[in-house]
């Protein structure tokens, strides 16, 4: 990979959460994962053990990945190795998003959520 530099006058970010990143340059590899688990209850009783990823096939399923089967060629001439960006304003990132300026040889994301819900009552959907 070329080496280059990377110039940001202003970055604003709000909120970062969850393994998110944010890269100002070049970067071999970033592989940012996040795994959620949330149980809400109505009435707040819980038992131990009983929030473990491996009791959920969302969590232990293999991720199906794209199969590439075309080569692509490609050709890059960088007359200036330099990227420059003057203002970046981003509101907030959360589960696994990367935000470079630059660029990256392997990028592998991996975000899973699991969201349960008990309630007493079912909430009224037409409210």
């Amino acid at each position: 990979m070329m080496k280059r530099y990377s110039f940001v006058n202003e970055l604003y970010m709000n909120s970062v959460s969850n393994s998110s990143v944010i890269e100002v340059g070049d970067s071999k590899s970033l592989t940012p994962v996040s795994r959620v688990f949330a149980l809400q209850r109505e009435y707040p009783m819980f038992y131990e053990g009983e929030a473990s990823f491996k009791a959920f096939p969302i969590f232990t399923d293999p991720i199906p990945k794209a199969h590439i089967y075309e080569p692509v060629h490609t050709s890059f001439i960088h007359e200036n190795p330099a990227i420059s960006v003057d203002s970046l304003r981003i509101l907030g990132t959360s589960s696994s998003v990367v935000i470079q300026v630059g660029s990256t040889e392997t990028v592998q994301t991996e975000s899973r959520l699991k969201h349960i819900r008990h309630f007493l009552n079912p909430p009224n959907s037409t409210e």
